[in-house]
């Protein structure tokens, strides 16, 4: 990590829910859930290449060798974790529970979410749609979209069966369960294999939409 980070990244969470039992031992839970992620950890690189930016706000990199026409000249590019990364997560969750009653017991939930951020490099390692590396290190707005770790939908459903059979400890006490989970993919990134800021570690992306 950066030694002059100063700032300690921390999370705030809230969530509001409504139940009701819409008949006899089933229970409806309808809810928000949401946090923002405040001076999350990416990784940034620290001896950048000179840059300008055109009228239309386009940044230009020099094109450069490893370790020359840098901020110092001296060494190349190596990167660190900073502080500065915010997040933030929306969701309307719902779940349907019924307890034992006639012998089932079930459960149905359904996840509808998105999470914006301006990085999360640090989870680089654990998913490889996930950018390393800030893509400007000048313009960290550059990179706010969609978490890489975003899951937009889920869905759960879980359910047993108590079988009715009495008599012994063999027939007795026996159930058949089951498990269905579904969701929605993580997102990736488009590469140009180009990279144009010059960090020779960095995650190139194309910035021009034609039309």
């Amino acid at each position: 990590y950066a030694y002059q980070i100063n700032r300690t990244p921390y999370n705030i969470q809230y969530n509001l829910n409504i139940q009701r039992e819409i008949v006899e031992g089933t229970v409806l839970t309808v809810g928000y859930v949401g946090s923002h992620g405040v001076n999350l950890i990416s990784g940034v690189e620290q001896n950048p290449v000179p840059f300008s930016v055109d009228a239309n706000g386009v940044y230009h990199f020099a094109r450069t060798a490893v370790g020359s026409f840098r901020i110092n000249p001296a060494i190349g590019g190596f990167t660190l974790g900073s502080s500065g990364t915010n997040s933030h997560y929306h969701s309307l969750q719902a779940a349907l529970n019924r307890r034992l009653t006639h012998n089932i017991q079930a459960q149905v939930s359904y996840t509808y979410s998105k999470c914006l951020s301006t990085g999360d490099a640090s989870l680089g390692s654990l998913s490889s749609n996930s950018p390393v590396l800030y893509s400007n290190p000048h313009n960290w707005q550059a990179d706010y979209g969609v978490c890489g770790y975003n899951v937009t939908q889920a869905f759960r459903f879980n359910a047993a069966y108590t079988l009715p059979f009495r008599g012994n400890r063999f027939v007795e006490g026996w159930q058949i369960t089951g498990i269905v989970a579904a969701s929605t993919g993580l997102p990736f990134n488009v590469s140009d294999g180009v990279d144009q800021s010059n960090q020779i570690t960095g995650v190139p992306r194309p910035d021009y939409a034609p039309n």
